[in-house]
């Protein structure tokens, strides 16, 4: 009997103490959320004066004018129809974008959780046409990583930013997925296209650049969320999009590429390829697999150019340029590595490969024997940018990079000009 009494009582005593260390406060520094509300969220379009570009990240070229994401912020639009002197026309304010497309007069653009049309016909005047709620993942902002999360209300809005604050309480720590565009400038977007805004407008889909997470093939859009999900929009009715499902691509997705009715999914671990002709149901045709890395990607008739860029957010140590033969698409070779410095995004015209190499800054390359081409055969180097994306739209060269927004002139390729430049401005917050 006693050593029942004694095992209760050191039973009990155990209980008790456990339950008082669950009640014992910790003092600590947190990341406290800080919110936008929904309400706040879908009123926020609008225009404004001209604001600095600061951080910016998708482009699209569009009946002479540049329309540049500031990230998480809106849109800069310039007229340039001079591309040696583009001119400042207005910013269109939109909560937590990141990428944009744009069909005839209608921009659609990521705003945190929500997708909108907005039309662009009267630069002007821009009107939200239609808002899809809640049709991306929740998504935060990154954080101090010294600190700890804070537990996130999903009641009060989404998290736009992080306060530290001293807390005593229990500690609460959930995961949450991380906007992947945030890191130095890895998160650069860009793309172009060549027709229809402004009054003059086409039915036109744009030319996305290689590192673009939107993509327009026919009436549908296809968006890449949470880094392995494709959705897809339905955008027959334009002012309207409707959201159709999508497809998984298992790949930890990054970059969109179209090309003849063939999607190439440029991911973390290889690049995969699906059949789009049915632009509304994507069919797997096949996938090349590489080690772990960034991986941008584009397509001429016969190869696929793909950088692979070691960083903290891909890992990997590989830095370098993999041709790929996507003749077979079901089938495709590895025909040709080239070494290089920390690749970014890349275009091909013709012959003519740009690869944006980090702090070796933009190297032009003959591609017409990609099979046979080295470091040693480039045709020209500005390593005096640190170039992240391009688009070759003929014979202007559209640039992005740590510095600004640069176009050049490659009418000949053997002495690009650089025509203009859109300089970064650093904060003063």
């Amino acid at each position: 009997m006693k050593t029942n009494i004694a095992l209760y009582a050191s039973s009990l005593f155990i209980i008790l103490f456990w339950g008082c260390q669950d009640k014992t406060f910790e003092e600590y520094i947190l990341n406290e959320p800080v919110y936008i509300t929904y309400e706040d969220l879908r009123e926020g379009i609008k225009t404004s004066e001209e604001k600095p570009l600061e951080v910016p990240g998708k482009i699209y070229f569009k009946d002479n004018f540049i329309f540049i994401n500031e990230l998480m912020k809106g849109v800069h639009v310039y007229d340039n129809s001079n591309p040696a002197s583009p001119v400042y026309k207005t910013f269109i304010e939109i909560p937590g974008n990141v990428d944009i497309a744009i069909k005839g007069s209608l921009l659609y653009a990521d705003s945190y959780v929500d997708l909108v049309a907005i039309d662009v016909s009267s630069l002007d005047n821009p009107v939200e046409k239609h808002r899809l709620k809640d049709v991306f993942s929740y998504q935060v902002p990154p954080t101090n990583n010294d600190y700890r999360m804070g537990q996130i209300d999903y009641t009060k809005g989404v998290v736009v930013e992080w306060e530290l604050k001293e807390v005593k309480e229990e500690l609460i720590e959930d995961n949450y997925p991380i906007y992947p565009f945030f890191y130095e400038m890895d998160y650069a977007m860009l793309g172009a296209v060549n027709a229809g805004v402004g009054g003059n407008t086409s039915n036109a889909p744009g030319m996305a650049g290689s590192m673009a997470r939107f993509m327009i093939n026919e009436d549908y859009l296809y968006v890449i969320d949470m880094g392995w999900y494709i959705k897809i929009f339905d955008m027959t009715s334009p002012e309207s999009p409707l959201a159709k499902g999508g497809f998984s691509a298992n790949n930890n997705a990054e970059t969109l590429f179209i090309k003849d009715d063939v999607l190439y999914i440029g991911g973390q671990s290889g690049m995969q390829i699906f059949d789009v002709s049915d632009a509304a149901a994507p069919s797997f045709i096949s996938s090349y697999r590489h080690i772990t890395a960034c991986d941008p990607v584009v397509v001429d008739d016969n190869y696929a150019f793909v950088t692979l860029r070691s960083n903290d957010i891909c890992g990997g140590v590989t830095n370098q340029l993999d041709v790929v033969d996507v003749r077979n698409l079901e089938m495709p070779t590895l025909k040709n590595t080239v070494a290089l410095t920390n690749p970014h995004g890349l275009g091909i015209d013709g012959d003519y490969l740009f690869i944006c190499d980090g702090d070796d800054g933009l190297r032009v390359f003959d591609a017409s024997d990609a099979e046979n081409m080295t470091i040693n055969n480039q045709l020209i180097q500005f390593n005096d940018i640190n170039a992240i994306d391009v688009i070759p739209l003929g014979d202007v060269l559209l640039t992005i990079g740590e510095k600004g927004f640069y176009q050049y002139d490659y009418t000949n390729i053997n002495d690009m000009k650089l025509l203009s430049q859109i300089a970064i401005t650093t904060s003063s917050n």
